[in-house]
């Protein structure tokens, strides 16, 4: 269990720095992409830090919500600050990621709940 927390901490600490070579890049259009994937990594992993000792599988639904509520935020603000045209053309690798980061995460979690629930049995 403590191997994948370690690898969702290094997903969460490694999304801001590819999202600033993207920046640098021009790959995405502002320094709102790094501050999102910032809130949202600090968020989800200090929820999953305060559960992660816990005795209940279900407390891990909890960090869960954060990379659930990326996947679907995510392409509804990028289409919403870019417009449909530009975001196709130009910034699906920027979208692409986003979603990448988030479903590793989401994948690690269910991991981590599928561990506990046979560990409180």
């Amino acid at each position: 269990m403590k191997k994948i927390y370690i690898s969702y901490l290094v997903s969460v600490v490694l999304a801001p720095f590819v999202f600033w070579v993207y920046l640098t890049l021009d790959l995405v259009c502002a320094a709102r992409a790094i501050v999102f994937e910032v809130v949202t990594g600090v968020l989800s992993l200090t929820l999953l830090s305060l559960v992660y000792k816990s005795k209940k599988a279900l407390m891990l639904l909890v960090p869960l919500l954060v990379p659930v509520f990326v996947v679907i935020a995510s392409p509804i603000i990028m289409v919403n600050r870019l417009g449909a045209e530009k975001f196709l053309s130009q910034r699906i690798p920027a979208f692409v990621t986003f979603e990448i980061f988030a479903i590793f995460q989401i994948v690690l979690i269910s991991i981590l709940i599928g561990m506990k629930k046979r560990l409180e049995r």
